[in-house]
């Protein structure tokens, strides 16, 4: 006996589409729960914001962001509140390429609390690495970098006017410091290449934006691809 094959419109359902809604629906409802707001994605503490506007608007961005920074965004917010907080950084500080020493810094910024305790490597008293290293090889303050720039102030311009991070500073550094074979690092003092930490910065008097703000900076920097860690 033949068994003729039965023909059917049924159509199993697709389980994987809606695994799919599922999630994306209870993210929504989570994010809602939350309260984060629209366009914003949570990533492991990291603050992605899609639009300057959004990241303005953020209490503890307004908070945690530099004085010089919130007194240039407030100045003309309707035109200032639409460019990435690192162009506004860079335009807020724009005065620190003409600073050559820490007096000049000073001069420039009476009011930013950021720029109170600066040192040079000469008033310096680290207690390790390789800012500990430089002050045991009697290394001045111009005598480190291949411009002969002062230290202070060159650290200074990597965070204030390109907003970049302790490992892009650190990779700078690397090609921007005098090559001499007596100043190579040691590693008694310093580990692979990390040269500066925000810990060993303040030896100098370098004090970064507040932890919460400059992550959500660095999340929102668009020249570069950020990735949560």
């Amino acid at each position: 006996m033949q068994i003729s094959k039965i023909q059917t419109n049924f159509q199993l359902p697709n389980y994987q589409n809606k695994k799919e809604i599922q999630k994306t629906n209870t993210t929504n409802v989570i994010n809602r729960g939350l309260g984060y707001p629209k366009g914003y994605t949570p990533f492991f503490g990291a603050r992605l914001f899609r639009t300057p506007e959004n990241f303005y608007a953020q209490k503890f961005n307004k908070k945690g962001m530099p004085k010089t920074m919130a007194d240039y965004l407030n100045s003309n917010y309707a035109v200032n509140s639409k460019k990435p907080p690192a162009q506004l950084t860079k335009e807020a500080f724009e005065n620190l390429v003409y600073c050559e020493s820490i007096e000049d810094v000073k001069e420039m910024f009476p009011d930013e609390p950021l720029f109170k305790d600066l040192k040079s490597l000469d008033d310096a008293r680290p207690t390790g690495g390789y800012l500990f290293q430089m002050r045991a090889y009697g290394y001045k303050n111009n005598t480190v970098l291949q411009s002969s720039e002062d230290l202070t102030v060159y650290l200074l311009k990597k965070i204030f006017l390109e907003s970049k991070d302790i490992d892009e500073i650190n990779a700078d550094f690397d090609k921007d410091r005098k090559q001499d074979e007596e100043l190579v690092r040691d590693e008694e003092y310093c580990n692979d290449d990390i040269y500066f930490l925000p810990s060993t910065l303040k030896a100098l008097g370098i004090k970064l934006p507040d932890k919460s703000y400059w992550k959500s900076l660095q999340a929102n920097r668009t020249d570069k691809q950020y990735t949560p860690y």
